[in-house]
């Protein structure tokens, strides 16, 4: 199958349709171009474009429509990632030892703020739908976001034990017993920082589009956390629970498979 580069191809004054013999033969390749490929009223069939831009306001700004076949998508053959995100407010919180609910003035002054601060031992629980253009079979990354307040001088060097349980089952598919992952996270000394700990890897190894991951987050009360302030105001925050997941195409090709 021959295959057009378009490196720099003229508009031609009528409108013609070139095929993908056609477009090889004549006009590629042109390693030599100094100028954009226009077109205009012309349509190029090929296989294969090999392009860095594509500009659609070139002239007047006009959309970019890309029309696939019934059942079909675009495919990315380099992955891509994107956010899975849990915030607090999306929690469901046991009866006992859950986060409370605390005031933050961001800098120390100025609107006073309601977040989630976690004691030892506070725990919530949340479910989420991993998404149609997940790429299936591969792991997802973990982490979360959290920031000391205006304790970062104090508990700089100190751990905060953060921590996630999870189930991850796909449709019709029964959910296991349950894994950690551990996101221990050290304070780096600065007051009001925006904290993100390592990313923790979820093994992905079978899992599909739609499945569901059951999860627990929790601060340890045992072992790895040194964070020495215990009442309200000096208790940690967190800010959100964010998954990583791999795309390889624009949704799903079915309405409910890949």
């Amino acid at each position: 199958m021959a295959v057009a580069t378009i490196t720099s191809v003229v508009n031609t004054p009528s409108a013609e349709i070139l095929t993908t013999t056609e477009a090889a033969s004549t006009y590629v390749p042109y390693t030599a171009a100094t100028t954009n490929v226009d077109l205009g009223a012309n349509t190029l069939a090929a296989a294969k474009a090999l392009t860095t831009e594509i500009k659609t306001d070139t002239s007047a700004a006009t959309d970019l429509t890309i029309t696939t076949g019934s059942q079909k998508t675009i495919s990315l053959a380099t992955v891509v990632w994107d956010d899975l995100r849990i915030v607090p407010s999306a929690f469901d919180l046991p009866g006992s030892a859950y986060p409370s609910v605390g005031d933050y003035q961001t800098g120390g002054s100025g609107t006073t703020f309601k977040v989630y601060q976690f004691a030892k031992g506070d725990m919530a629980f949340f479910t989420c739908q991993i998404p149609h253009g997940y790429k299936q079979g591969e792991d997802i990354k973990v982490h979360v976001h959290w920031t000391p307040r205006d304790r970062g001088t104090e508990e700089s060097g100190n751990a905060v034990a953060w921590k996630i349980d999870y189930s991850w089952a796909n449709i019709d598919a029964a959910f296991g017993a349950s894994a950690t992952v551990d996101l221990t996270d050290t304070c780096t000394g600065t007051d009001h920082l925006h904290e993100i700990t390592s990313d923790a890897t979820v093994t992905g190894t079978s899992k599909n589009i739609s499945s569901m991951l059951i999860c627990k987050i929790y601060r340890a009360d045992v072992g790895g956390d040194t964070w020495s302030g215990t009442t309200a105001a000096q208790l940690p925050v967190l800010l959100e629970v964010d998954f990583h997941v791999p795309i390889d195409t624009i949704g799903s090709r079915q309405n409910s498979a890949k």
